[in-house]
């Protein structure tokens, strides 16, 4: 898709997102043992909070950016290189 659009001059980048926490969660199981889960599997230890995550989309948003397209950047505390 970025090569197809970009001569059009739009960047198209993915954010790809850890264990962020959400509402829904406390459904599934206890935080304790959601924090177990993510601490086992991530580099680093803690939960990911939405506001943790929202400079990752201002960046992308922004000029700052400009130059960058066709690109994944994982928001994951390390869970993919686990």
């Amino acid at each position: 898709l970025a090569r197809d659009i970009g001569p059009d001059g739009v960047r198209v980048n993915c954010i790809v997102l850890g264990a962020v926490v959400v509402e829904k969660e406390a459904q599934l199981a206890t935080e304790e043992e959601i924090l177990q889960l993510v601490n086992r599997n991530q580099c680093m230890p803690g939960r990911i909070f939405p506001a943790d995550v929202m400079p990752t989309f201002h960046f992308f948003a922004s000029n700052a950016s400009r130059p960058i397209t066709g690109q994944s950047l994982h928001v994951d505390k390390g869970w993919t290189h686990h």
